[in-house]
C-alpha cells in the first residue's frame, strides 16, 4: 500500500495485489489537507494503521481492516506541520499466560480487653501490647466491637482509629455502621497518617451514620488533642468528693539522707475555672485553701478536700513549703495521690498517683532534724527606739538537744508592724531568722512570739519581748 496527499481532505492510497496496482482511492476524511503520512502494519493480520499530520498541526490515526478504512481519530493538536515529527509502531502482545494460585487468608478481630476485664490497668496493657500485622481489617474490628456491645444497656461509644484503608476481612463496613446505629452506638473515627489520602474515606461516612465525628491526625500531638476532645464529648463524668493527699518528709532519714519539709501556714492561693477561663494560681499566698495536716513517723500528710468537679472544670493550688536537708532530698513522697468517687459505681473509688519530687538543698551542716522544741528567743538590736526608726528582731529556735531547730513562728505586737507593714507575721525559722519592726506610735511595744514544731504542730514554744518607743523631737527649757 502507498498513501499520498493531494488537494483534498482525504489522503489517497493505492494497493499492490502482487500483480498490479489498484486505482487511486480515498481514505477517511481528516478535516484538512494532509502534510505528512506514515503507515505501520500488523504482522499477524491484514490491519494497517495510517497516521497523518495536517496543515493545522494535528495528528490523526485511522485503521485499515484489510478491505476498508475506519474513521479518523485526532490524537494530537499541537505538532509542527513543516516536519515529520512523529512515528508509529505496532507493539506485539505476548498472549501466553500461566495459572497463578490465589492464596486467601481469613482476617478476623478479637477483643483484647472485654467488659469482664473492667480495669484501667488491663486496658492500658492491652493497648501497649498491640502489634501491627500488615493488613487493615477495619470491618472485622467494628464487627467485634458491635458483638461486644450487644449486652450493653443504654448508649455506648466506639472510637475507631486506623492508619490505613480497609483491605482485609469479609464484612461490610457500612452494614456494621448501621448495625451500631440500631444499637445506640456512636462511632468516632480517627484516621492517622502522613496524608489524609492514606486513610479510608469511608471513615467519615461511618461517623456520620452513627452521629459521631471524623478526625484526621497527621502527628501524635494532634492525635492526643483529638482523643482529649472525644473524651470531653462522650462523658459527663463528674469527680465526686475528690481528695488530694500530698505526703512530705518529716524526720526523714533513709540511707543517710535526712530531710524535713514544712508547709508554710497561710501560703495557699486557690483558683477555679474551666476550659474557657482559668487563671493559674501564683504567689502571694492568701490562705484561701489551707490543708488538714496530720503527721506520721517519717512524714507529714497535707490533705485538701476539693469541690466536686464536672468535665472541663479546673481547680488549681499554689502553696509554699520550707525544705530542710542537704544535697538531693525528697520533697513529695510516694503515696501522694488524688482520690474521687466513680460516678457510675457508687462504691468504687478512683485513685490517681501523684509523681514523687526531689530537689537539691544546700543547708548549714549543723542543722539537725528536731525531735522536740526546747527554746525560743526574740532579741532586738535596740531595746529603746524612736518612732519610725526600724530595728532588727532576731528569732532563734533550738531543740531539746541544744541544736538549731526548724519551726514556724508567728509574731504579734500591740504597736507597729513587721517588715512590709504586716502584723501579725508568720515566718519559717531554720535555726534563726530575722524581721524588722517599726512603729509610728510612742509607748511600750509588747511583742509575743508563738512557735510550733515544723514536724509536730502540737509541739509549741512561746516568748515575749518588750521595746520602749520614744517620740522624736527637741525639748527646750528657757
Amino acid at each position: 500500500m502507498i498513501v499520498l496527499g493531494d488537494n483534498s481532505y482525504n489522503p489517497k492510497y493505492v494497493v499492490w495485489n502482487g500483480v498490479s496496482w489498484s486505482n487511486i482511492a480515498s481514505a477517511s476524511n481528516i478535516g484538512t489537507y494532509p502534510k505528512w503520512v506514515q503507515l505501520t502494519s500488523d504482522p499477524t493480520s491484514n490491519e494497517i494503521f495510517l497516521m497523518t499530520s495536517d496543515d493545522t498541526s494535528d495528528l490523526n490515526i485511522q485503521k485499515w481492516s484489510g478491505s476498508s478504512w475506519g474513521a479518523a481519530s485526532e490524537v494530537e493538536t499541537s505538532t509542527y506541520k513543516d516536519y515529520e515529527c512523529f512515528d508509529i509502531a505496532f507493539s506485539m502482545q505476548d498472549e501466553s499466560f500461566q495459572n497463578t494460585p490465589v492464596l486467601w487468608n481469613e482476617w478476623t478481630a478479637s477483643v483484647a480487653s472485654s467488659f469482664n476485664n473492667n480495669s484501667l490497668s488491663h486496658l492500658e496493657n492491652s493497648i501497649d501490647t498491640i502489634t501491627a500485622d500488615g493488613m487493615t481489617a477495619i470491618d472485622e474490628g467494628l464487627l467485634a466491637a458491635n458483638n461486644e456491645l450487644v449486652s450493653a444497656t443504654g448508649n455506648s461509644t466506639v472510637v475507631l482509629l486506623t492508619d490505613g484503608i480497609d483491605n482485609a476481612g469479609y464484612h461490610s463496613l457500612l452494614e456494621q455502621a448501621y448495625r451500631a446505629k440500631e444499637n445506640n452506638t456512636v462511632i468516632y473515627t480517627v484516621g492517622f497518617g502522613n496524608s489524609e489520602s492514606e486513610v479510608d474515606p469511608i471513615l467519615a461516612d461511618i461517623a456520620s451514620i452513627t452521629g459521631g465525628e471524623y478526625y484526621f491526625a497527621p502527628n501524635s500531638s494532634i492525635l492526643k488533642n483529638i482523643f482529649k476532645d472525644i473524651g470531653e464529648q462522650i462523658t459527663s463524668l463528674s469527680a465526686e468528693g475528690p481528695v488530694m493527699n500530698i505526703q512530705i518528709p518529716r524526720n526523714y532519714d533513709v540511707n543517710g539522707v535526712k530531710a524535713t519539709v514544712t508547709f508554710v501556714n497561710g501560703s495557699t492561693n486557690n483558683t477555679n475555672g474551666n476550659l474557657s477561663y482559668f487563671i493559674i494560681p501564683t504567689s502571694p499566698g492568701i490562705g484561701n485553701a489551707e490543708p488538714v495536716i496530720t503527721t506520721a513517723s517519717d512524714r507529714t500528710i497535707l490533705t485538701w478536700h476539693l469541690p466536686n468537679l464536672s468535665p472541663g472544670e479546673k481547680w488549681g493550688l499554689w502553696y509554699q513549703m520550707y525544705v530542710q536537708g542537704q544535697n538531693s532530698v525528697p520533697i513529695i513522697l510516694s503515696g501522694s495521690n488524688i482520690t474521687y468517687m466513680n460516678e457510675f459505681f457508687d462504691t468504687e473509688y478512683v485513685t490517681v498517683d501523684l509523681p514523687t519530687v526531689s530537689g537539691d538543698v544546700y543547708a548549714d551542716s549543723t542543722l539537725s532534724i528536731v525531735t522536740q522544741l526546747a527554746g525560743l528567743t526574740v532579741s532586738a538590736d535596740k531595746s529603746t527606739i524612736l518612732i519610725n526608726e526600724p530595728t532588727k528582731l532576731t528569732l532563734s529556735v533550738k531543740d531539746d538537744a541544744g541544736n538549731p531547730a526548724n519551726a514556724i513562728v508567728t509574731l504579734y505586737s500591740d504597736l507597729g508592724y513587721f517588715n512590709d507593714h504586716v502584723n501579725p507575721i508568720t515566718i519559717p525559722v531554720n535555726g534563726s531568722n530575722s524581721v524588722t519592726f517599726t512603729t509610728t506610735t510612742a509607748g511600750n511595744a509588747y511583742i509575743i512570739a508563738n512557735a510550733y514544731n515544723a514536724n509536730d504542730i502540737t509541739d509549741k514554744e512561746d516568748c515575749e519581748e518588750t521595746l520602749v518607743v520614744r517620740p522624736k523631737g527637741k525639748i527646750s527649757i528657757s
